[in-house]
């Protein structure tokens, strides 16, 4: 059996593209319908610009971050004869922070023996910097005087890192959840979204980077994994590269976009002649024919914004 390729009816890539498939397939539902038709209007191109490409943004400010900030911060108490007066303190000054609700999503308060840590995650970086100034200073004001030097003993900012998947764990991911034929066997939503936790490091996919010397304006596929249940194929498209009509009958297919831009086009499936209808129940790999009209029912433009990949799902 062949390998599928990509999900999409119609693809105009006005740059250099290269996207990452899961696929799945049997055997009897890898074709592809190759459509004839009279000349259509698909609409103007897009074109690439001559402006540069976006810098690649870092996990925590990329797409599958939530944009969160988180703040930690230590105080001790010097003396053991002091530890009573100093829970006291800091109970009162956990409470006020427990309390807080504006700009916060989360808070945490470590008690040890003679030291208490909070940990306190804002919506932003403003919201950060207005509880350092704010209930952060009185805090560490109120727990000066317990200080064996200065207070705090330790203080750090940062973003949080979200839940991203690297390549391999979300291979491992799809090893576990894309089993079946068709994609009534998937729990296709669940699927997508892991998909959209991926961080694509180039390192990762870089590799997998191979086009046709001999045909450059040729789209390539490049096997990453491979199983009864699936496919993972890193697709390059060079600029202004388009697949043909086609579809993936019930097969399941998501799309990751790790580099460029893509446009997918959708058309609802038009009237078939007899000879493509028999030639599909014969074989369906290379059944060949005539429709007509083609209706589009719409377009997705993929493009990668700041480090995180847009992408799509085709089980039509």
């Amino acid at each position: 059996w062949q390998w599928l390729k990509f999900a999409s009816p119609v693809c105009e890539t006005p740059e250099s593209y290269c996207g990452a498939t899961a696929m799945s397939a049997s055997p009897a539902s890898c074709s592809e319908r190759e459509l004839s038709a009279e000349p259509t209007e698909h609409g103007e191109k897009r074109s690439s610009g001559d402006t540069d490409q976006p810098q690649r943004k870092k996990i925590c400010y990329s797409r599958c971050s939530t944009g969160e900030k988180v703040h930690i911060f230590r105080c001790d108490c010097a003396n053991p004869e002091d530890k009573e007066k100093f829970e006291t303190v800091v109970q009162e000054a956990s409470l006020g922070i427990y309390d807080l609700a504006s700009g916060v999503t989360d808070v945490r308060v470590c008690h040890g023996p003679l030291h208490v840590t909070f940990v306190v995650t804002f919506i932003s970086e403003a919201d950060l910097n207005r509880f350092v100034s704010g209930p952060g200073k009185q805090v560490i004001h109120a727990l000066a005087p317990f200080a064996p030097k200065e207070q705090p003993a330790y203080v750090e900012s940062s973003c949080l890192l979200p839940r991203t998947h690297t390549l391999p764990s979300l291979l491992r991911y799809l090893q576990k959840n894309i089993r079946g034929e068709t994609f009534h066997q998937h729990d296709v939503p669940a699927i997508q979204n892991e998909l959209s936790l991926w961080f694509p490091r180039p390192e990762e996919w870089k590799k997998y980077i191979k086009f046709d010397e001999k045909n450059p304006r040729a789209y390539t596929r490049n096997l990453v994994f491979t199983n009864q249940h699936m496919d993972v194929i890193l697709m390059c498209w060079p600029p202004g590269c388009k697949s043909s009509i086609h579809d993936h009958e019930e097969s399941s297919c998501w799309v990751v976009l790790v580099e460029g831009s893509a446009v997918e086009v959708k058309f609802a499936l038009p009237k078939l002649d007899r000879q493509f209808l028999k030639m599909e129940s014969l074989n369906p790999a290379s059944a060949v024919g005539r429709c007509g009209p083609l209706q589009r029912l719409g377009e997705t433009v993929m493009e990668d914004v700041g480090g995180h990949p847009g992408g799509d799902v085709n089980n039509d």
